[in-house]
């Protein structure tokens, strides 16, 4: 597909670190994700295929009793689709699609200080933190044959898996000693965090248009976010 190595960057930027899903298998989480949907763009990727572009708000809010240590870009996203709001939450999501999210993951190896710098928010408790991020859908046009991983025009939600740490993936080892050198300014957590689902609807008459991908808009750029405290 013409994005190929695009998507495969993206796709890259998801992965989460290994000890940082184990340490949330063990614990609740302590924050609450909310999206909803700020704007919905189509990207043409050829005569066959296109993406459905969801320019989505992300909310989190600290429920736990101390700081949180959160990444202040949004690094991956993975989502599952249903046919409505209703089925995501009921867990009932289709099988046979694709699609990406997140940020282009920067590829030099990250070092860090002995407090959080501006890559990272410290996010008090029962406050907060504001951001946005992009999930897009591969779709097939009305008119063409079935292609696998995308999905048909209609009505869909998704609900998305967001990893919290801004950076390349980094050793156990670090990862936990890092942990220990920030905790008097809070506790350093990853995710990932599960969101409300989002719904969008793709008319049979749509036709996607090159110069409306978002990911273009962004990639090799820092997104603009904003703090509600």
């Amino acid at each position: 597909m013409k994005y190929a190595a695009t998507a495969a960057l993206l796709f890259a930027a998801v992965l989460f670190p290994a000890a940082l899903g184990a340490q949330t298998a063990q614990r609740a989480t302590p924050l609450e994700a909310r999206v909803k949907s700020r704007d919905l763009s189509f990207c043409y990727i050829d005569d066959k295929t296109f993406t459905a572009d969801l320019d989505i708000w992300l909310e989190l809010k600290n429920k736990s009793k101390e700081p949180l240590i959160i990444g202040r870009f949004v690094p991956g996203a993975k989502g599952r689709v249903a046919v409505s709001a209703a089925a995501a939450r009921d867990g009932r999501f289709l099988d046979d699609h694709a699609g990406f999210g997140g940020l282009p993951a920067d590829e030099s190896k990250p070092t860090f200080g002995d407090q959080p710098d501006e890559r990272f928010v410290v996010l008090p408790p029962g406050k907060t933190y504001r951001t946005t991020v992009l999930y897009s859908v591969y779709l097939r046009y009305a008119s063409g044959p079935p292609v696998p991983g995308t999905l048909p025009p209609g009505r869909y939600a998704v609900q998305l898996e967001i990893g919290l740490w801004p950076l390349p993936p980094v050793a156990d080892e670090e990862m936990t000693a890092l942990a220990k050198r920030w905790e008097g300014a809070g506790r350093l957590f990853t995710g990932p965090v599960t969101t409300n689902p989002v719904s969008f609807r793709v008319l049979e008459s749509t036709r996607a248009r090159a110069d409306r991908c978002s990911w273009h808009d962004i990639v090799g750029q820092e997104k603009k976010i904003g703090v509600r405290w």
